[in-house]
Parts: C-alpha cells; structure tokens; sequence
C-alpha cells in the first residue's frame, strides 16, 4: 500500500467520537475497534493481546509507551488500566496431595480472593503439576557466539509458559541452562529448541559493516533445531528432558479477571481449598497499585532554604515480576512543600505502576539538609488514566 503523506484532505476515523482519547477507571478495559492503529499507552494503562493458543491476555506494551502499532481484529487487543486490582499470586506454600491440571474442573480445588470494599471480585484458577526441569546437556555444540535462544514448547491451553536461558563457554559451547520460569500444567516433559542468535551486525553489507555470516554461528543436534536454516550436526548442542516436577503441588494461579476496588486497605487474602491439596497451601496476592496520596508523618527538622526535598516510593515487591507475568512496576515520586524547617505535605507528580503492596516511602534531601528526616505513609489505590489512539494510514 502506497502511504499518505501532507494534510488529509477528509476527517480521519474518531473512536467512538471520542477523538482517540480513551479515558478508563481503576480496572476499565477498552478493546480496540478493527484496523490500524497508533497507540500512546497513559501512566497505568497497558496494552494486551488474546494468545490464541494459551487463552490468556499476554501484556504488549507497558504503561508510558509512545507510537505503538497495532493491527487489531477487534477482539485481540485492549487497554487496560491496571492500577488498584490483583494481576497475580505468589504461591507462598505449595502443598501437596493435589490432583495435576489446569483449572477447577481438573483439579477439584479453586482459587478464591476477597473483595474489596466497593468494586469487583479478582477471581482465577489453580495448576497443580506439570513444572519443567532443565535439560540435561547431552552435548554442549560448538561456534556459539552469544548465547543461543532457548525455546520451550508450550503447556496445554491456561497452563503457564515455561521459559529458560543459556551460558556458554569462551570456546563457544552450551555450559548450562538456567529455568527462568519453570512453567505450570505441562501434561509431558517439552521439547528445547536451540536457535543460535548473530554476535553483532547481521544484515547485508552497509558502509564499513561487511555482510553478516547467515546462519548465526553455532551447531545444533538435529533434534533440537527448529525447521529452517540453522547449521546441524550429530556432535551440535543437544538437550535433553528431563521429568516433570511438582507432581501434586500447587504450581501457579493464573489471574482471570483482576477485579477492581482494591486499596491499600483491601489487599485480598487468597483461599485454595479442595483437590485434595493439604499440608498448609497459601498464596500471596500481587496487586496492581497507584499512590494517591502520602500521610505526614513527621515533619522533621533543619530544612533550611534552598530547594526542597523530595521523595520516592519502593515498589513494594511481592514476588519477581518475570516470574509472574506482571508488568516491571514503577515508583511513586513527587515533591515536598516546608513550613518553618519542616515538611508540610507531600505533592504527588507520579502515581507510579504496579506497586505490588503498600510501598514505602523515603524523603530524599536535596540542598535543605534536614537535622531529622521527614517520614510518611503512602496511602494507594487505582486512578483514572487516559491514553491516545489514533488511526494509522498507510
């Protein structure tokens, strides 16, 4: 298709009338009409995309992103502001004499979270078994000039991915490979591909850059190379499988609806109950929160003139984001306003993304240097968020 350059010369596609600006409460979805879009993601809202083949929301692009395209069906995307709602569980004690499976039917147990003050329920469901083991390195290849990628096959439909990454030696060969999630509701032990990756420039020759080698260096076992054009060989890089672990044990809770609602105040407990699952299974939520405002505590003492101090959130971690399926979370900051050497009040002027609980909150000097230090309590929740689509013509 040929692109439309200069000022259009008729009115471009409103989403709704809305002229592109989608504005969403704490938890509100919005999925994008059908065609070509440009999207402007706000503070706390993401991008998601349905997997087809896990039948889950895969997030796409975080909070704060500029200028991302999208082809949309209608169905397959959507915005979602993901600020004062569960988006996961830290499984904190994983039982056992559970029943392997995906979901209620299979397993006999369910997941329940409790509501928050005003709003809706998170609801999801448990996996018991199925987690993956590394592979034994029957033969760690050679040629490698990075670490090659390492690709998993996928659970049955609602299980969770299994991912892991490789290290090689200076001489080029697979040394070990790292599980970096070990997946949840896996029915067999999976294959591990091997795709050696380009050290550095990999395209056709350019100015000083010669043309890259094609296909990336380093030899792989047959059974572990994905079809097309990889380099092979019986003495290449070979995994092996190894069984499944977890066998009887609670292995992941995939989200369903993140409900909305929650606060600071509300952060739900989560009950497993049934399959046969015992011996004291627990699970921590991972919640989804925004500051809304920060408590004086104490004011503190010294801050002379000069410019005033400010102050930041932790993140509040309940769990590594990448084992979870959860977006990075961002800290809260803003600034302070002093009254007689003291600290008045707190300004917010970033809401922050993800806090995974009430987060703290540190005052940091800047040129008034305090004799002793200001403290407060980060009171959090969801906020109203917008973010910007506009039509892509091509």
């Amino acid at each position: 298709m040929a692109r439309i350059g200069g000022a259009f010369p008729f009115p471009t596609a409103q989403v709704s009338e809305g002229g592109g600006v989608i504005t969403l409460p704490p938890g509100g979805t919005f999925y994008l009409p059908a065609g070509e879009w440009v999207c402007n993601t706000g503070t706390v809202t993401c991008l998601q995309w349905f997997d087809p083949i896990d039948q889950v929301w895969r997030g796409v692009q975080e909070p704060t992103v500029q200028s991302q395209l999208v082809s949309s069906d209608g169905f397959n995307y959507r915005l979602i502001n993901l600020s004062g709602v569960v988006t996961g569980a830290s499984i904190t004690n994983a039982g056992s004499g559970g029943t392997n499976g995906i979901g209620a039917t299979a397993t006999g147990a369910t997941v329940v979270f409790t509501g928050p003050a005003a709003g809706v329920t998170a609801t999801a469901y448990p996996i018991v078994g199925g987690s993956v083991q590394a592979p034994t390195i029957a033969a760690g290849g050679s040629g490698f000039l990075v670490p090659p990628l390492i690709v998993i096959d996928p659970p049955p439909p609602g299980g969770v991915q299994a991912t892991a990454v490789a290290t090689i030696s200076a001489a080029g060969a697979i040394t070990a490979i790292t599980m970096i999630n070990v997946g949840a509701g896996y029915a067999a032990s999976p294959n591990f591909w091997i795709i050696p990756q380009f050290g550095l420039y990999a395209g056709g020759a350019s100015g000083s850059f010669a043309a890259g080698a094609s296909p990336a260096p380093g030899l792989v076992f047959p059974g572990n190379a994905v079809p097309g054009n990889q380099n092979t060989g019986a003495t290449g890089a070979q995994l092996t499988p190894n069984a499944l672990t977890g066998s009887g044990t609670l292995t992941g809770i995939v989200v369903v609806n993140y409900g909305t609602g929650y606060t600071g105040t509300t952060i739900p407990t989560v009950s497993i109950t049934g399959g046969g699952l015992a011996g004291g299974v627990a699970a921590t939520a991972i919640m989804s929160f925004s500051v809304t405002g920060v408590t004086l505590g104490a004011g503190g003492t010294g801050y002379g003139s000069g410019a005033t101090p400010i102050w930041e959130s932790s993140l509040g971690l309940v769990a590594a984001s990448t084992n979870n399926g959860v977006f990075l979370p961002r800290p809260a900051r803003g600034v302070t306003t002093v009254t007689g050497g003291a600290v008045a009040t707190f300004v917010i002027e970033d809401a922050g993304f993800g806090l995974q609980k009430v987060p703290t909150v540190a005052v940091i000097n800047t040129s008034a240097i305090a004799a002793t230090q200001a403290t407060g309590t980060a009171v959090v929740g969801g906020i109203n968020d917008t973010s910007i689509l506009q039509p892509r013509v091509q």
